[in-house]
């Protein structure tokens, strides 16, 4: 049984522990980090996990084997860096971070610590997506000279404040489709390999560049 530690507990946080609390043998969330551990006090109590507002202590304990990120993408580079650095495990919530330097940073720092790095996109699994690679890998669509994404959902009108002030440098539409655009592209990802960067245009207007 892996004992891993959720670090932020907003709305995904909580919603990845009530996905194996109690449900999975394979792991289980025994601790917990929030900037105001009472402030989700009614939360924790039930799922049998200790709060705490001190990431590095959390990490000191020898019994953690692991931490799951469900923080802001800003802390994402730091909280993976700590975290190899004591020699856990890390699942990292989409986006990896902000930049291409940072990402290859928390990459090459798990990689030296000899750590499992994970990160939680799973969009390319849909079957929508699925469905969409067949179309193009058996060639129904043709050349593939345009490819325009959209990310709307349930949630898409309530993001939190945070969100919007990093903005332009990741928006949600911005990782989301350089994650899959990939996987039936190959314009993206030759430009990938030569460092090209892809432009995106984003629901709010701005154009966004990234690798």
């Amino acid at each position: 049984m892996i004992n891993a530690a959720i670090v932020g507990l907003g709305r995904w946080g909580r919603t990845l522990v009530e996905a194996v609390q109690g449900k999975s043998e394979r792991i289980r969330f025994t601790r917990a980090v929030s900037r105001d551990p009472s402030r989700h006090a009614d939360f924790i109590r039930p799922h049998g996990i200790e709060a705490a507002a001190d990431l590095d202590a959390v990490l000191a304990r020898p019994e953690i084997d692991a931490v799951v990120l469900a923080t802001p993408h800003s802390q994402h580079l730091a909280q993976i860096l700590a975290a190899a650095g004591a020699g856990k495990a890390v699942f990292c919530e989409k986006p990896l971070a902000l930049t291409k330097a940072a990402a290859i940073e928390a990459v090459t720092a798990c990689r030296k610590a000899g750590v499992v790095l994970g990160i939680g996109t799973d969009k390319r699994y849909f079957p929508a997506l699925a469905e969409t690679i067949r179309l193009t890998d058996s060639g129904e669509l043709g050349p593939l000279l345009h490819v325009e994404g959209n990310f709307s959902n349930e949630v898409a009108a309530t993001f939190a404040e945070w969100r919007d002030r990093i903005r332009p440098k990741a928006d949600d539409l911005c990782y989301k489709t350089v994650d899959w655009l990939p996987t039936f592209w190959d314009g993206v990802t030759a430009a990938q390999k030569a460092d090209k960067p892809i432009l995106l245009w984003a629901m709010n207007g701005h154009p966004l560049a990234c690798t």
